[in-house]
């Protein structure tokens, strides 16, 4: 059994001149290359604090109860919100 196959030229790829180098971090957000730092932002911890008390809330209802659907109803208004900030946060900074 015989395999035979052709290739075509590629051109060669040109050089980069503007490259950009970016680091995600801890202490903050984004650091580039060029000296700049993004900063978490604080109101995100705020959230977070909110989705914790409503979690706990939520825990202590029992299920099946209307009030513990209102609760699950609450907590999950609280995640889209918080979801909602990062993605605004994100676009903003790129």
């Amino acid at each position: 059994m015989n395999l035979a196959y052709v290739t075509e030229a590629v051109a060669p790829l040109t050089e980069i001149q503007n490259a950009a180098g970016i680091d995600l971090g801890l202490l903050s957000l984004i650091a580039t290359l060029d000296g700049e730092f993004f900063e978490n932002p604080k109101w995100l911890q705020k959230s977070e604090k909110r989705l914790k008390r409503k979690q706990r809330q939520l825990f202590r209802k029992k299920k099946g109860n209307k009030n513990h659907e209102k609760a699950k109803h609450e907590l999950g208004h609280i995640h889209d919100h918080a979801a909602n900030q990062r993605k605004d946060h994100l676009y903003k900074v790129s």
